[in-house]
């Protein structure tokens, strides 16, 4: 199946954001691919612990739950979640879920 780019937004620092959504196997893959401010190596330790900011992001309006919660729910629909960040140059997350 070929990747479907299934919305396109914009971030507010006038970069775009995609969100694929694509079948592999008898799985289901979503990926949402930016080109902002990254996450430090130093934050990527601490991103699925609830209530935790990146040090970079405290300008940007967030509980620090977001990530912690998405976590949760892939490992309760015993799916994966591979983030890939490189600081000042954007993030790459990707949940993979079983399909029934």
């Amino acid at each position: 199946v070929e990747p479907a780019r299934a919305a396109t937004d914009e971030h507010p620092s006038g970069k775009e954001i995609r969100f694929i959504i694509r079948q592999e196997d008898h799985h289901l893959i979503f990926e949402v691919i930016d080109h902002g401010i990254g996450i430090s190596e130093i934050d990527k330790k601490h991103l699925y612990e609830a209530f935790y900011r990146g040090t970079n992001a405290t300008a940007i309006a967030g509980s620090g739950l977001g990530l912690s919660i998405v976590k949760k729910a892939v490992e309760l629909l015993r799916g994966e979640m591979e983030l890939q960040s490189e600081e000042h140059k954007g993030t790459q997350i990707k949940v993979k879920l079983p399909i029934a």
